[in-house]
């Protein structure tokens, strides 16, 4: 066609079947620079030229015959494709994408791969590296390239690839096991890892790995399916399996991937039917074990189900110590919140015997009272209690504590094994670092420490930390005296393993402590450095006021309380 000749006409008029090409993008990227330059601005689509003619074209500053010819041939190239694709046989998959692939040369298919479609992109003179060009080119044809492979993905002669690629999305959904994507993409007969594929997967998500799974990120991936989880579980703490798989389908997910999913969070437990959260510590996990019967438990079934290696004297210890749980019966205990009524064990028993036998009772009266009720107690057991602060026994009968009983003297700080003076209103506390103290579970605490902590009996006082309060809590019927709540994730923030120390330092004044480690291979001398907490020209002396007692008597302090190895150290 000859400009000249139809240099008025409108190029509407001029290129036969225009009317099914109007509302596609005009294809710059496969035209000459100067048609960009010169028409982008104005006429993004065919329908904004439809009026134009060649003369009107021509007008505008450096714009040539050749440009005007190209322009009308890329028209008439669309109207074409246009045809052709009506026409078309039906094409799968891979012989769609290979269609589309084949527009592209080596050097341009590599870049695509690399910058566009891949999920962890090459810088760009990295790629210029494996391509053996110089950056600059890539700098100047990444956006051309990019530009193209967008215009032809729309062009009506690939439309068929965007519907494979949304038929794609359809059967991945938003998140998926990486062994579901490859088997979804061999079944479409495409390679995993191939240019079709990752082509594929960026239109369709795009889709990015995240460690053994695949997320479309434009839909919201894992972070969609976790507000899924969470919401079911704010709806009911006990979701069945059939209401979770419900909420993850309505968010993305394909039923098939539901199952595996749910089974490899660390953060979820199956009993049953339902769904619980699944905490770390010996107490969180019995809290979902109830939380999942929904009824109250022997702490030998409830040990049954946490399974995780842990001890039973563990479990038994988290649900006496923790205050969410309560015992309903001699055997059985239940969660707080369900309101029951506490059954208050030995404690309670050996109480009421007491109140009904006029106040005071003679001790083995008692202990045959209980034995006799409950013959699956031992007799041990029973004596256990009349230590504790409960109860008074004064020649051979037994008796409820008064209020104008007074306490048993818990001693001087420096009676307390691993307890220090540190300055007017710190305290340092040394505890082992243990399993159980790792799984969560409460520590004792000597009394002469928690008095000097400002812990009286049948009272508590939290200590704030940014890893979770401390709290020292000291109850009358304690056959262990007062206890700390869990320390498992301070000694987690400082990395403590099993055989390390951990060092409490307390300050008084502002109720906050502070955990440091002492490791294992350190030897007890460096340990008694550490624990003095800042430089000191003699040990003895520092030691000796955090003692509070004349240097003198240093070691001898340290043995009598049982730090052996910390005596020695002095030697």
């Amino acid at each position: 066609m000859v400009v000249a000749d139809h240099a008025q006409t409108p190029i509407g008029d001029l290129i036969d079947g225009w009317d099914a090409i109007v509302d596609q993008p005009i294809p710059y990227s496969e035209l000459p620079r100067r048609a960009s330059t010169n028409f982008a601005a104005d006429f993004t689509r065919w329908s904004d030229l439809a009026a134009e003619t060649p003369h009107t074209l021509l007008r505008r500053p450096k714009t040539g015959a050749g440009t005007v010819r190209a322009l009308l041939a890329a028209a008439r190239d669309a109207v074409d494709r246009h045809r052709a694709a009506e026409t078309a046989e039906p094409v799968g998959p891979a012989e769609a994408a290979d269609a589309l692939l084949n527009r592209f040369d080596d050097r341009d298919r590599a870049v695509l791969a690399a910058r566009i479609w891949a999920s962890r992109k090459p810088s760009r003179p990295k790629l210029a590296r494996q391509l053996g060009v110089h950056l600059s080119w890539v700098e100047r044809n990444e956006p051309k390239i990019q530009a193209r492979f967008d215009h032809l993905v729309g062009d009506p002669s690939h439309r068929v690839v965007a519907d494979h690629a949304a038929e794609l999305r359809q059967r991945l959904g938003v998140y998926l096991p990486d062994t579901a994507l490859e088997a979804e993409l061999r079944a479409l007969g495409l390679e995993p890892g191939g240019d079709a594929a990752a082509m594929l997967l960026h239109l369709a998500g795009p889709y990015d790995p995240d460690g053994d799974w695949w997320e479309n990120t434009a839909s919201g991936g894992r972070p969609r399916i976790d507000a899924a989880v969470r919401n079911a579980l704010e709806a009911s703490a006990t979701p069945t399996h059939k209401a979770l798989t419900r909420a993850l389908t309505a968010a993305g997910m394909t039923p098939a991937h539901v199952d595996p999913f749910l089974t490899g969070q660390s953060t979820l437990r199956r009993f049953r039917d339902v769904w619980v959260r699944w905490g770390g510590t010996a107490a969180d996990k019995a809290e979902a074990v109830l939380t999942a019967r929904g009824t109250p438990l022997p702490v030998e079934v409830i040990h049954e189900s946490v399974g995780d290696d842990l001890a039973l004297r563990t479990v038994r210890e988290a649900l006496s110590l923790d205050d969410q749980f309560m015992r309903t019966g001699r055997r059985t205990w239940a969660l707080r919140r369900w309101g029951l009524d506490e059954y208050g064990g030995l404690v309670d028993e050996m109480t009421a015997r007491i109140r009904a036998a006029g106040g005071a009772i003679h001790v083995d009266a008692l202990v045959d009272d209980v034995r006799s009720a409950f013959p699956d107690v031992a007799e041990g057991s029973i004596r256990t209690f009349f230590t504790t602060l409960a109860f008074v026994v004064e020649d051979g009968r037994v008796r409820l504590r008064t209020a104008t009983d007074a306490w048993r003297p818990a001693g001087p700080l420096r009676s307390a094994r691993g307890a220090f003076r540190n300055g007017d209103n710190g305290i340092r506390l040394t505890i082992p670092v243990t399993s159980e103290l790792l799984r969560g579970s409460a520590r004792p605490v000597p009394a002469a420490a928690t008095a000097a902590l400002g812990v009286e009996p049948a009272a508590s006082r939290r200590f704030a930390n940014p890893h979770g309060d401390v709290t020292l809590t000291w109850r009358l019927s304690s056959t262990s005296g007062p206890n700390a709540s869990s320390l498992r994730a301070h000694a987690l923030a400082v990395e403590a393993v099993p055989g390390d120390t951990l060092l409490l330092t307390f300050d008084t004044r502002a109720a906050t402590v502070a955990a440091a480690r002492l490791a294992a291979h350190t030897s007890p001398h460096e340990h008694l450095a550490q624990i003095i907490g800042h430089d000191v020209t003699d040990l003895r002396d520092a030691l000796a006021a955090a003692l509070d007692c004349p240097t003198a008597d240093v070691q001898a302090v340290l043995a009598a309380r049982g730090d052996h190895l910390l005596a020695d150290a002095l030697e």
